[in-house]
């Protein structure tokens, strides 16, 4: 019971400090790339990884790496940062609820877990949230940058699906440090020749909590949390991340936010809540 809450308040602590990211993200990207922005919150979080990595297990094969790197690291942040850049950060935050479905059938498929029947609920209850956010919100402003949304989507539903399977042959701290660095080693020749003038010591600032925050503690807590629970009842915890994410982008980009919305991101906590519940 005791591992149970702790990882679920990994779960919620992570999918919060996501939900605040991902709309300042957007900001960031007026003045960077979106594989610069990807590069530098991974480089600002490293020096938060490393020595925590360094003071527990370091052991990892790259084997297990290579994959947490391409899915976790390369492939959502590259494909979250493109789809930002064509379309607005609610739109971004919607589409993404739809993760836990597919963390759901991945697990099944790969894990072969099959969820309770209150956990089934709580994740159709949830998805029902996300279809009720997009009913009366989603416009998409670009389909590719639709497409590639939903490439981050898969490419997150993948990386906690590994984190599950290979649990007991890792530490947490070690599943979130080695694949960081291999992806800032990977990105770094990528963007050596960017220019890198113009952003305003606001904006580095920014970029820089958002590496500390959305790429050091809340992968950590992500991992730790996934290592004590379920993949398909963790997937459920990243619904809470458009409901945080909206309000950001209200408060901090002007976005609207509708009535059914609101009760969308409603629906989408009570399924939260009932999915893991005991």
């Amino acid at each position: 019971m005791r591992q149970d809450l702790r990882g679920n308040a990994a779960l919620a602590g992570a999918v919060t400090i996501w939900g605040v990211t991902l709309p300042l993200t957007k900001v960031a990207l007026d003045d960077f790339t979106p594989v610069q922005v990807a590069f530098l919150r991974l480089a600002f979080a490293l020096p938060i990884l490393l020595p925590l990595a360094w003071q527990g297990s370091f052991r990892i094969s790259l084997r297990l790496a290579i994959p947490l790197c391409l899915t976790g690291f390369v492939g959502y942040f590259v494909f979250t940062n493109l789809g930002l850049e064509r379309t607005s950060a609610s739109t971004a935050a919607l589409v993404q609820a739809s993760t836990p479905v597919l963390t759901a059938v991945l697990a099944a498929l790969v894990l072969a877990e099959r969820p309770g029947r209150k956990a089934t609920a709580g994740i159709a209850l949830a998805a029902a949230g996300a279809v009720v956010l997009a009913w009366g919100t989603l416009e998409v402003e670009s389909r590719l940058g639709l497409l590639f949304l939903l490439l981050s989507t898969l490419s997150w539903a993948a990386y906690t699906v590994l984190g599950r399977r290979f649990r007991a042959r890792h530490s947490a701290t070690a599943a979130t440090a080695v694949p960081a660095l291999l992806a800032v080693l990977g990105f770094a020749p990528v963007v050596a020749g960017d220019p890198w003038g113009g952003a305003s010591a606001g904006i580095w600032v920014l970029v820089i909590l958002t590496g500390i925050m959305g790429s050091g503690i809340a992968y950590i807590l992500w991992n730790s949390g996934v290592a004590r629970v379920p993949a398909a009842r963790a997937g459920v915890y990243t619904n809470l991340a458009p409901v945080v994410a909206l309000v950001v982008a209200r408060v901090a980009l002007g976005e609207t936010i509708s009535a059914r919305a609101a009760a969308g991101g409603a629906i989408v906590i009570l399924g939260a809540a009932l999915a893991t519940a005991r």
